[in-house]
């Protein structure tokens, strides 16, 4: 880490940026850098995620936004739940990323030939060059992906099995289960890692008739699922049930009485079925009035009883969705990665691999209108920076 330190450090000291252009940080040594950059005075311009399918803005600050008010007073022309509903549905992004994870690591076809590149043809010198290559030597790299070639359908094969694939008729709390590793616990939520305590502390809390119903994320089929004996240590938690990850998440809302989020977007999502729900840490739509950011875990059990008894504002929200929409832009992100990833990457088996000038100009030329909005946005971002300057 320390290593790390003086590396960033010693490289912005060379090239004095005025601003610092990233997607949002994702692995503890991108957040580091962003951080560096900070006390350097180096401005950050992060693309995030609008929590809209396909809506991306650029802010200041990883995983927020910088346009939000303290408060909303319900100026807007979505007044009902059924309109922001539809709303939410030209913005769904479910079909579209269960189809990139339903094919990330999958062709067969594609994992022959970039091994075949690989092992043969590859001198996999980043080893030497890349710090984030460290220790992944051709051996190591050979035996996980065997490995998870053989345990991800035993995994799937014991969630077919045990998990829910439909909601019954009783009382529950959802729980979403956030995708590992990922920022939204590692780095917004670090006291909250050990999701086997917080399901444990939140059946705690139930009010009595309630159960708890734990959705395991989809995109953990890309990392080939948690170890079975993970899921059997939430089974045996009393009252606790684990709902199939291939449930849309809105169908376990609708049927729910409150929605529990580390930070990700189901808490989000709730509040157009009108249901209320509680974060673990500061998110960009913890702003609405349905939504408890839970200060202690002691906090808990009164904040479930509280949630319980609050409704949604459907003005709130609907200003909440509009300024979103005014401040944000469009940008098909998972069919961009995904097409990218097919053509140079091996349909993501082998990201080690070179990519000419004129290969990846041709890209960005056939994918010009789908990323031009967003470097329209980052242009907006600086002009406005400059204004203030």
């Amino acid at each position: 880490m320390e290593q790390e330190c003086k590396l960033f450090e010693s490289i912005i000291d060379e090239v004095k940026p005025d601003f610092l252009i990233m997607f949002n940080t994702m692995s503890h040594y991108d957040h580091l850098f962003y951080e560096i950059c900070k006390r350097k005075s180096v401005i950050p311009l992060i693309l995030n995620d609008a929590r809209l399918g396909r809506r991306w803005t650029v802010s200041s600050i990883p995983d927020d936004f910088d346009f939000l008010p303290d408060s909303f007073e319900g100026k807007t022309k979505l007044k009902t739940f059924e309109e922001l509903q539809s709303l939410r549905e030209k913005f769904d992004m479910y079909k579209t990323v269960t189809d990139m994870e339903n094919k990330f690591l999958k062709s067969k076809t594609k994992m022959l030939m970039a091994a075949i590149k690989f092992l043969l043809f590859n001198d996999n010198a980043h080893i030497k060059t890349h710090y984030t290559y460290f220790g992944r030597s051709k051996l190591k790299v050979l035996f996980f992906h065997l490995k998870y070639y053989f345990i991800e359908p035993y995994r799937l094969h014991f969630i077919n099995k045990n998990f829910l694939r439909k909601m019954g008729d009783e009382q529950f709390i959802y729980f979403a289960l956030p995708a590992e590793p990922e920022r939204t616990v590692l780095l917004a939520a670090p006291f909250y890692t050990n999701h086997l305590d917080v399901v444990a502390n939140i059946v705690k809390s139930l009010p009595i008739g309630y159960k708890l119903y734990v959705k395991e994320h989809p995109a953990m089929n890309s990392r080939g699922w948690r170890k079975i004996s993970y899921y059997k240590q939430l089974m045996k938690i009393p009252n606790v049930k684990l709902v199939h990850p291939h449930i849309k998440s809105e169908d376990v809302i609708k049927k729910s009485s409150l929605v529990i989020a580390i930070s990700g977007t189901s808490g989000f999502e709730a509040a157009f079925f009108n249901k209320p729900s509680i974060v673990f840490t500061d998110t960009n739509y913890s702003v609405l009035s349905n939504v408890i950011r839970l200060k202690s875990i002691e906090e808990l059990p009164e904040a479930i009883r509280i949630s319980l008894t609050k409704k949604v504002n459907p003005l709130e929200l609907g200003e909440y969705v509009e300024t979103i929409l005014a401040n944000t832009c469009e940008f098909d992100l998972y069919s961009f990665k995904s097409d990218f990833s097919n053509q140079f990457y091996y349909r993501s088996f082998l990201v080690d691999v070179p990519i000419s000038e004129e290969d990846l100009k041709s890209f960005l030329d056939k994918y010009h209108d789908m990323i031009s909005p967003v470097s329209d946005e980052f242009l907006k971002k600086l002009n406005t920076i400059k204004e203030k300057t």
